[in-house]
C-alpha cells in the first residue's frame, strides 16, 4: 500500500532544524565577536524612525573607508512599538542599547515564521544571560493580535515580542517577506539581515 513516506519527512523536519540552527549560530557569532574587529565609523548618525521619516542619515563629510577595511555598517533606526502581551508598556531599539539584538519580524499565518521560533526561544534561553536580546515583532497589520497571542502560547514562547498595528517595522526595514530577522550590534549597527 502506498502511502505518506514519514521517515522521510521526519528527517526534512529535523534537516531544516539544523539549517536553522547553523545560521543562528553563525550571526550570534557575527554579533558577538564582529564588534571587536571593526571600528565605528566617523559621522554615523542614528535617527528615530516614524511614518514620516523612513531613513537613516550619515555624515558626507565622513571619510571613506580604506580598500583593505570593510565598509560601515548600518545603523538599525529606532522605533518605539506596544508590547504584544501589555499594549501600554512601549518599546523602543535604544532600550537595548550596549547589547546585541535579533529582531524577528513575523506573523501567526507565516509557516516558515512558526518553524524558526522555536530555535530562537532555544537561543534566548541559552544566551540571555549573555546578554542577547530576541525581540519578536508580530505584523498586526497583516495578522490579529489574538491569533499571535495564541500562535506565542503554543510555542511556548518567552522573548519580548511587540506589536506592529501601523506596519513601520514593514517600511523601515524594507519587508519583502516573512519572516525578517536582523541581527543588531551592540553597537547599535545591522551587522546581518536574514529572510
Amino acid at each position: 500500500m502506498k502511502g505518506i513516506d514519514f521517515h522521510h519527512q521526519k528527517q526534512t523536519n529535523y534537516g531544516l532544524i539544523i539549517i536553522i540552527g547553523a545560521l543562528l549560530g553563525a550571526a550570534l557569532g557575527s554579533i558577538i565577536f564582529w564588534p571587536k574587529r571593526v571600528q565605528p565609523a566617523v559621522g554615523d548618525t542614528p535617527i528615530v524612525a516614524t511614518m514620516d521619516t523612513v531613513a537613516m542619515a550619515t555624515n558626507p563629510a565622513s571619510p571613506t573607508p580604506v580598500s583593505n577595511t570593510r565598509p560601515a555598517l548600518p545603523i538599525a533606526p529606532d522605533f518605539e512599538l506596544p508590547d504584544l502581551i501589555d499594549p501600554q508598556r512601549n518599546h523602543r531599539l535604544t532600550d537595548f542599547a550596549g547589547q546585541p539584538v535579533i529582531i524577528n519580524l513575523w506573523a501567526s499565518w507565516c509557516a516558515p515564521c512558526l518553524a524558526e521560533m522555536p530555535a530562537l526561544e532555544a537561543a534566548y534561553q541559552e544566551h540571555r544571560q549573555d546578554g542577547l536580546i530576541i525581540l519578536g515583532i508580530n505584523q498586526t497589520k497583516l495578522d490579529t493580535v489574538d491569533a499571535a497571542l495564541e500562535m506565542l502560547a503554543t510555542l511556548d514562547i518567552t522573548f519580548p515580542n511587540l506589536r506592529d498595528d501601523a506596519g513601520l517595522t514593514e517600511q523601515i526595514f524594507r519587508v519583502r517577506g516573512l519572516p525578517l530577522s536582523l541581527f543588531i550590534t551592540a553597537e547599535g549597527k545591522i551587522a546581518y539581515r536574514q529572510i
